[in-house]
């Protein structure tokens, strides 16, 4: 008999509006304000829609019988990142993939299937999951999830570090106010979270080892006494253990955070297209996906294997609650696994129109559907945040100067122009005679291209170019996928101790096909917001004199001027805005070593 997990999730996406000086009230169901000024470039970010909250178990033995809530819809509206770009992958025939895959079979991912127990982990499992298969089989470390989902709740800059400027950056567990935590044992394990707050998390502090931060995979590390989350608590003996994380772990997380890519599951015309996870798949990585956990069938194939199927929850879209990863797929099963009744044996209910769907590998141990592996339906409306997340040790960085300690929360660009070029940059201050190896920064869309300039010795503290160029011609490209990224300098730039110095960063987003969220346009610059949003309060701190917008031909502006000015304000949505999320990477240089400058002044942005 088919089981069921209860369903329900949390939905916001958001819009901000800045530009320059007097603020415009608008409609919290659009925007709650906006900046302009006479003769400059009007600036717009983000936009809010809400459900309710997942719903648990009261009981104790039927909350452990299933599995905790663990995922939280992003500030983001992510929907819209289902849909491709002009990526080659797309345009490939389906005959150019085999019928059927399994990375299990190619040994290309350990075969043992972790096990989130108690604790609403789900979306750090899967984005760790899928952070080692990118590294797997050369590299067979086993990641902590336990140390992403402790420090993306309790962020703090590396005292030891000042070019970490992420200082009061943090994401809090609870709605508004913070003291609501007292009801949880360990919110920071119970509340959960999704792709964006890992991505957030792990390009702040890295990616840490299970052998130096452990998870509690099994049940008799927890008592009978449940929380008002409904979850048991940690018997006495296990506490030090898996409770809180030391601070001696917090900054020493031997693996970086390299790439998050959003892999579409659509064409440009909104076709149903896998490609891009396909050819994930087959190059060793295995892809983090969110879905709507409902009903689970039981199915007998003509062969006589049984498989287990996630129940149809399509074709409206539905609420998400539960985080995965895609380690396969196979195009031969039957439409008919994933129907949601049947009566004297006959499928009776809803359906995918085609057969052929995902091997997703759960967190709920290996005791759980086909050593703990299920199907879900290409088809399935509720597949969101289909996310590639790709670690590294090597290069490493001796430096990491930063402002973004909570990522992104919201796209910033030209009101009603979302495909207008716009340049962000942050100003940093050398810690020492270093050289800047790369930088990184979030697309908000496929196919954006981007140009990365680096200007020294800066005149004016508030004028992002006001120093020397260090290219003649800005380094450019582009990503055929949102996400984060890390890119390097194809020439390293020396820096001095104590000086200024900025990243400058102009990013366009395609025209392509008119691509929205479901409340409004994309825009190219991620942001930090700053408040409460969907249950989670991000705080985003931010000074005069880090992070700067400009249009084409605008003047620069310090976000730091509208700090107080409220961009989305609905019941419990409050947000103000935070930094750019613009990254520099650095290594130490010997004393004497040469500086580069090869830039005259004359390709300004």
């Amino acid at each position: 008999m088919p089981s069921l997990l209860k369903a329900g999730s949390k939905i916001l996406s958001v819009v901000l509006a800045i530009s320059t000086i007097a603020l415009i009230p608008a409609p919290v169901s659009s925007y709650a304000g906006n900046h302009s000024a006479d003769g400059s470039t009007e600036f717009a970010p983000s936009r809010v829609a809400t459900s309710k909250n997942l719903s648990s178990p009261d009981d104790l033995e039927s909350r452990l019988e299933s599995v905790s809530p663990g995922y939280v819809q992003p500030p983001i509206d992510p929907s819209y990142l289902l849909q491709g770009g002009s990526s080659p992958l797309l345009t490939r025939t389906t005959a150019s993939f085999p019928s059927c895959y399994d990375l299990r079979e190619q040994q290309e991912i350990c075969e043992a299937v972790r096990n989130q127990a108690a604790w609403g982990t789900c979306w750090a499992f899967a984005a760790v999951g899928s952070a080692e298969s990118s590294l797997y089989p050369e590299d067979t470390t086993v990641f902590s999830p336990r140390h992403l989902a402790y420090f993306a709740y309790n962020g703090a800059a590396n005292p030891h570090t000042p070019e970490d400027g992420t200082a009061g950056d943090t994401f809090h567990p609870w709605s508004y106010p913070s003291n609501d935590s007292r009801f949880y044992w360990y919110p920071w394990y119970e509340f959960g979270g999704n792709t964006f707050l890992a991505t957030a998390t792990l390009a702040r502090i890295g990616v840490q080892t299970e052998e130096v931060v452990p998870y509690p995979e099994s049940y008799q590390y927890f008592g009978t006494e449940i929380d008002s989350f409904g979850t048991p608590a940690l018997k006495d003996a296990y506490t030090a253990l898996y409770g809180n994380v030391s601070e001696t772990f917090h900054f020493t997380a031997p693996y970086r955070l390299v790439e998050s890519n959003y892999l579409p599951t659509r064409d440009s015309f909104g076709n149903l297209n896998g490609n891009a996870i396909k050819q994930a798949l087959l190059e060793g990585s295995c892809i983090v996906v969110a879905y709507a956990s409902n009903q689970y069938n039981t199915y007998t194939l003509p062969n006589g294997e049984q498989i287990v199927a996630q129940a149809y929850n399509g074709p409206n879209r539905v609420a998400v609650n539960h985080e995965v990863q895609i380690i396969g797929w196979n195009d031969t099963i039957p439409k008919e696994s994933f129907c949601t009744s049947w009566t004297n044996g006959e499928p009776t209910g809803n359906m995918p129109s085609n057969d052929g769907g995902w091997l997703i590998r759960n967190n709920w141990g290996n005791h759980w559907g086909m050593d703990g592996c299920f199907y879900l339906s290409y088809e399935d409306s509720s597949i969101s945040e289909t996310c590639q997340f790709i670690a590294s040790a090597d290069p490493s960085y001796d430096h990491l100067y930063q402002y973004d300690g909570t990522g992104w929360n919201t796209t910033v660009g030209i009101r009603d122009k979302p495909t207008a070029p716009v340049s962000m940059a942050n100003v940093f201050t050398a810690t020492g005679q270093q050289s800047i190896q790369a930088v990184s920064f979030y697309t908000t869309m496929p196919d954006a291209q981007y140009s990365i300039q680096v200007y020294t010795g800066l005149q004016e503290s508030d004028v992002p170019d006001s120093g020397v160029p260090a290219f003649f011609k800005e380094q450019k490209g582009w990503e055929p996928y949102a996400g984060y990224h890390t890119i390097a300098l194809q020439q390293p730039v020396s820096i001095q101790s104590g000086e200024p110095f900025s990243i400058v960063v102009k990013l366009e987003n395609p025209t392509s096909n008119g691509l929205t969220d479901s409340n409004g346009p994309i825009y190219p610059i991620a942001c930090e917001g700053n408040g409460p949003c969907n249950g989670i309060f991000s705080d985003a701190a931010i000074a005069p004199g880090q992070s700067f917008l400009r249009g084409s031909n605008g003047t620069w502006l310090d976000l730091a001027d509208f700090q107080e000015s409220t961009y989305v304000s609905s019941g419990i949505h409050n947000l103000t805005l935070g930094n750019v999320c613009l990254k520099a990477f650095t290594t130490d240089e010997p004393l004497g070593s040469v500086t580069y400058a090869t830039g005259n002044g004359l390709d300004k942005l």
